[in-house]
């Protein structure tokens, strides 16, 4: 499989919601162009999941976790994503919000 078949979508603020429902993630892009960049990626509707994925790269570094070898990272309730610093793309087999 290849992240290409998966809806990407570039995020650069915190969302709650991006994805309701249940939702497998393929793969994300962590780009820490002008400073690092931190986010996190919660199995929930809010900021407040207990199942968390965290993502780091230091400044000026771009890191692509591809997860399509074991299948993706499959959340049940949705996604939200809580952005500290930086930016990011993340492949899901779901539409995800741009707003």
């Amino acid at each position: 499989m290849t992240l290409g078949q998966y809806i990407a979508q570039k995020h650069t603020a915190t969302k709650a919601a991006v994805v309701s429902g249940a939702v497998v993630i393929q793969g994300v892009l962590a780009i820490g162009d002008g400073a690092a960049a931190a986010f996190e990626i919660q199995d929930a509707l809010t900021d407040t999941g207990a199942d968390t994925l965290i993502f780091r790269v230091i400044t000026g570094d771009t890191r692509l976790f591809d997860f399509t070898p074991f299948g993706g990272v499959t959340f049940k309730i949705g996604l939200s994503l809580t952005v500290t610093t930086g930016k990011c793309v993340i492949w899901t087999d779901q539409h995800q919000i741009t707003a």
